[in-house]
């Protein structure tokens, strides 16, 4: 689906490639309006700053989030709580289909996000109960176990839709919804310490891997995006 993006930015600027001044435009910057740019996405807070020219604009910024967001109950036992985080750099294609692009109306967006993005869980071995040839063991000493995501750099492509609405000739809204891809791909694990683990515990975190792996490593994944920003002119 992401092949067609390079498709769709050459169509939706066709029109200005044939302006002499395009390229004047798009490199000096200090004669295109610009604005200061706060919003907030599923990758959390976004800082950054815009330029536009003509129909289009060029978004640059830096996003960040570290929260827990659900909990993730491993072999329908005790629940634990399932923490996420993300940082990275976000840059983005504008077009709007109004002028001037102060006015309120419909955009279209081609966005790379390029962050380290990480789901963790610390499981308490300790108080997971056991069943061996129909006899119920625990395991009191057994260590902590953390499983997370790997955080490898990840490109996030993402195509949305949205609508900006101008307040005054100072301040825009923007809200857009779409779609974005994410590949994850790996796990890793550990334990708290290095003690040797019963063979009943070991097929236990084992078991609990592979529940963990079904949750979150589809390789492909189409995910849906919405996204809000407030930009301020200077």
């Amino acid at each position: 689906m992401f092949k067609i993006f390079p498709f769709l930015l050459f169509f939706f600027s066709i029109s200005d490639l044939f302006n002499p001044s395009f390229g004047e435009q798009i490199f000096n910057f200090k004669k295109n309006l610009q604005t200061y740019d706060l919003g907030f996405s599923e990758k959390g807070i976004y800082v950054g700053k815009a330029y536009y020219f003509n129909k289009n604009s060029l978004e640059f910024g830096l996003n960040y989030i570290d929260t827990q967001i659900g909990e993730f109950k491993p072999l329908s036992q005790d629940s634990e709580q399932l923490k996420y985080s993300s940082n990275g750099i976000s840059l983005a294609y504008l077009r709007y289909l109004n002028l001037p692009v102060t006015n309120s109306g419909p955009f279209l967006k081609l966005k790379l996000d390029i962050n380290s993005l990480n789901f963790n869980t610390k499981i308490k071995i300790s108080e997971h109960i056991y069943s061996s040839d129909n006899i119920i063991l625990t395991c009191r000493s057994c260590p902590d176990l953390t499983i997370s995501t790997d955080d490898s750099i990840k490109y996030i492509p993402s195509f949305l839709l949205g609508w900006s609405h101008s307040f005054d000739n100072d301040i825009l809204l923007n809200l857009g919804v779409g779609v974005q891809y994410l590949n994850i791909n790996k796990i890793d694990w550990k334990l708290s310490d290095n003690s040797l683990l019963p063979a009943f515990a070991n097929e236990k975190i084992n078991q609990i891997l592979y529940d963990y792996e079904n949750t979150f490593l589809d390789k492909y994944k189409i995910l849906p995006l919405l996204e809000f920003k407030i930009a301020y002119r200077f």
